[in-house]
């Protein structure tokens, strides 16, 4: 019997860690080198070719304004963190303009899971910031965002809040602050 597999004996046991030989292998890895070396030479025939296309070659000011437009409310829904994540996937040159551009990822959605409110509160570094909350509970975690972002909250929407909340994040300085919903 087999320490590894008591119910295996020792001789099927050391046939399943050491596979046959395979006498293709090396042929086979060299292969795979060419084939991933075609591959890179490929993606960069790709982006030379996508860098000729007119979107490519517009200012970056003006590719920011089309990102703020797509992200902007819809029917009262917010579709900034979808169409963001969306956005900086679509190339290298728009993940560029997207996170080197704060402004874009000021506005932080309420439904929001935790990991993307602190990703948009990353990016959006320094702008001022719109930040929606919709728990009854807020997580000391989130309290905590709160608190230290308030200096730059330009607009705190605190739905479904509880009274303890709303009056801590009142009696606390917000030198920015230009609309409050306390709900």
């Amino acid at each position: 019997m087999s320490i590894l597999h008591p119910q295996l004996e020792p001789w099927t046991t050391s046939r399943a860690l050491n596979p046959p030989y395979d006498p293709h292998f090396e042929a086979r890895s060299e292969i795979d080198k060419e084939i991933l070396q075609l591959e890179r030479q490929l993606h960069l025939l790709r982006v030379k070719r996508n860098s000729l296309i007119p979107i490519s070659n517009l200012p970056t000011d003006v590719l920011v304004d089309i990102f703020k437009l797509a992200t902007t409310k819809v029917e009262d829904k917010d579709v900034s963190p979808k169409r963001m994540a969306e956005i900086s996937w679509v190339c290298g040159l728009w993940r560029k303009v997207a996170l080197d551009h704060p402004i874009l990822w000021t506005v932080i959605s309420g439904s929001l899971s935790l990991m993307w409110k602190k990703a948009f509160i990353q990016r959006s570094q320094p702008a001022g910031i719109s930040i929606g909350v919709n728990h009854t509970y807020i997580m000391p975690e989130l309290m905590e965002i709160l608190i230290s972002e308030l200096p730059r909250i330009r607009h705190l929407d605190l739905s479904n809040g509880n009274a303890q909340t709303s009056e801590m994040i009142a009696s606390l300085p917000a030198p920015t602050l230009q609309s409050v919903k306390l709900w």
